[in-house]
Formats: structure tokens, sequence, C-alpha cells
């Protein structure tokens, strides 16, 4: 596990209380069930976006090449579930095409966990960020592109064998600051603990 302030943490300069949760807890709810799991890996990259897919890089990895791919890749291959949450960027971004653009580059994404041999893998819908600071007058459109790319995450999974979904977009409902982090947009670290990680454990 990566803590606050390592490179592979996701956003460590966006807020000390946000995302920090979900790994203890995942590891209390586990051993819970009678699983002991010491190898748990953050992999993420702030701003991370479906369209930056490239190359079968995942989409925490923003330029194809970087130094972190190979890392991201000696780190992840050992394991046997992969969790996918991305998306949230792309949909606030405006810009990439859901259809088209996002639809490819997920189909990417998951042809990549499945070359690396990933037993499982779970892909998160995309939480409702429609009230994040600076969106304004784009807030219903950015809820609108949410739903779609949500959509597309249920068809594009149902035609596979090894993919769940993990409903984060009906686990958190509709957007509230008070469940974020500092940065408003991030999940604050309770967040993370109550909502995030028992829906995550329960898609397993």
């Amino acid at each position: 596990d990566y803590g606050i302030g390592h490179p592979l943490y996701n956003a460590s300069h966006q807020g000390a209380n946000q995302d920090a949760g979900i790994t203890p807890m995942l590891h209390r709810l586990l051993a819970k069930r009678g699983l002991y799991v010491t190898d748990i890996h953050n992999a993420a990259r702030t701003g991370a976006r479906l369209a930056f897919v490239s190359g079968g890089y995942n989409a925490m990895n923003q330029v194809n090449g970087s130094p972190d791919a190979a890392y991201f890749d000696a780190k992840t291959s050992r394991g046997k579930i992969i969790v996918i949450i991305v998306g949230a960027n792309d949909a606030l971004s405006q810009t990439s095409t859901i259809d088209t653009t996002v639809r490819a580059a997920l189909n990417t994404m998951l042809d990549y966990c499945d070359a690396a041999g990933f037993e499982k893998i779970v892909l998160c819908t995309v939480p409702d960020a429609s009230g994040a600071p600076g969106i304004g007058n784009s807030a219903a459109l950015s809820l609108a592109r949410t739903i779609e790319i949500n959509a597309v995450y249920a068809e594009e999974a149902a035609l596979r064998n090894n993919v769940s979904i993990c409903d984060l977009y009906s686990a958190m409902g509709p957007y509230s600051a008070t469940k974020m982090a500092d940065d408003g947009l991030h999940p604050s670290k309770y967040t993370s603990a109550q909502v995030w990680a028992p829906a995550l454990l329960n898609s397993v």
C-alpha cells in the first residue's frame, strides 16, 4: 500500500483527507471474511481520462511510454483482481466523445487487463460530480455525460465474463460536498472507508 505523499498515491497533492480510508477499510472488511490480503496497490493518477488511453497503457499513465507504465505493469502483474475507477474527468471535460472515444478506450483498457492475466476486473461506475467546484452552468451536461458513460460501462461489462460492475454512482447518490475531500471532487476519507470500500468488496 502506498501512503499519502508516495508518487503512486492517488492525487496525493490535492488534499490530505481524500481516498486515505479505502485501503485500511478494505483490509478490515476482507479480514472479517477470513481473507488476509497484504498486496493492495494504488497506481492512480490525478486527472486521468479514458481519452488518454493509448498503446495498451491504462488511463492513469497519461503519456504513452512514461516511466510509470513499466512500474505499474510490474506492481499489478502479481495481482488477481484489478479495480478500474476512471471516467469522471471525461464527463467533466466535455471534450471526448463517449460512444466512440470512451468506449474504444475502455475496451483497450479491458483488453490490457486480460492480457496482464487478471482473473477479475471490477469496473466502477462514475459517481455524480456535477456539483464539483468550477462546473457552474455545465452541471446538467456533466451529469448527463456521467449517466451516458455509465451506460457504456454496463454494456461493455455485460460482454465479458470476468468483468463486474461496482456501482459507485448509486452508492454515492447525488453530489454532495459533505462526501468529498478538500478539492470537492475526490471522496473524503470517511466516504472512501464507509461507502467505496464496502461497495468494492461486494463487487469482487
